[in-house]
């Protein structure tokens, strides 16, 4: 056995972890990745100290009574995305709002510089030449 492959003391490997709290490796590996569990690295793999898993169940035996841990670790996965949406809703409403606000202002200035165009541009366009305008004069004259 390499010595990079040696097992703290009082550590599991995370399948066995993710096996004592019901729940798959990927979470034991999201939560040690989180920060929700402290876990040793040695080489390439994790080992989570029997401390970290003692402080995740409910009973000093490791596993919480009547095979409900799968169920019980499982709605808080529940819980903690219901909260993680509920605040993600509460972000985009608040930005729905900013953008409605910037929305009416723009449209405010979007019709004040179409007045303003309205009102500069028979100034800004060229006088058509003296012939043309000649004609005009006598046209209206009729």
């Amino acid at each position: 056995m390499k010595s990079q492959d040696k097992r703290p003391d009082n550590c599991i490997s995370v399948s066995e972890t993710a096996q004592r709290l019901g729940v798959c490796v990927e979470t034991v590996r999201r939560w040690i990745k989180s920060g929700k569990i402290k876990a040793r690295k040695v080489g390439t793999r994790y080992f989570i100290p029997l401390s970290e898993i003692e402080e995740r169940v409910s009973t000093p035996s490791g596993r919480v009574p009547g095979g409900m841990s799968g169920q019980i670790s499982e709605q808080s996965a529940k819980d903690e995305i219901i909260a993680a949406l509920r605040e993600q809703n509460r972000v985009l409403q608040e930005r729905i709002k900013e953008l409605e606000a910037d929305k009416a202002y723009l449209q405010e200035r979007i019709l004040t510089l179409e007045r303003l165009l309205e009102s500069m541009a028979p100034k800004a366009l060229p006088k058509p030449p003296l012939r043309e305008r000649i004609k005009r004069l006598f046209k209206r004259a009729k």
